[in-house]
């Protein structure tokens, strides 16, 4: 049994070309089709990624890109402690919001617009006095890391990195959240 196995071997070498054994084509023929077939696999599932990407266009959430009046705003407690916030959270805590070019194009869109409703609802400097909301911990929130977001920080250069600078000024002023918390 072991002689016929290399006997096998030196006459499968020995033929050219080589063939399948499926259906006894050239093992070249056979390679070349199914690259050609991949190829065909690839172009439509790009084709089908296109379209997709453009039905989703259609979808209107995400582009209305209202921005309710500003009902009232903290007293801030310097120029620069109202520019800190605006640059670090007024995008998504406040009704003053800055729309940016891809906020416009789903799904991206959609990311924005969900994010900016949750900023509102949970702190919205824009509607300061109102009962519900909770802008009481906002500094200590962006010095422990967990605001501005990394997605935020990556796409806004300018905004002061996570637990950075800016930390003790940004969100409401202290003498205001005092002044909320006793109240």
């Amino acid at each position: 049994m072991h002689g016929l196995g290399g006997r096998r071997r030196k006459l499968a070498s020995r033929s050219l070309p080589r063939h399948d054994r499926l259906d006894g084509r050239p093992l070249g023929q056979r390679e070349s089709e199914v690259r050609k077939v991949r190829k065909r696999v690839l172009a439509l599932a790009v084709g089908l990624l296109l379209v997709a990407s453009l039905a989703i266009q259609l979808v209107p959430y995400g582009r209305a890109h209202d921005n309710p009046p500003v009902i009232s705003e903290p007293q801030w407690d310097s120029p620069r402690t109202r520019e800190l916030f605006f640059t670090t959270c007024g995008d998504c805590h406040s009704n003053e919001t800055r729309w940016p070019w891809y906020s416009n194009i789903a799904p991206i869109s959609w990311l924005v617009q969900r994010d900016v409703d949750e900023g509102r609802a949970a702190c919205n400097v824009s509607e300061w006095g109102q009962a519900k909301q909770d802008c009481g911990d906002s500094a200590e929130t962006l010095a422990g890391g967990s605001m501005p977001p990394r997605s935020y920080v990556l796409l806004h250069p300018s905004a002061p990195r996570r637990g950075g600078a800016g930390c003790a000024h940004s969100g409401a002023p202290r003498h205001v959240r005092r002044r909320r918390r006793k109240a």
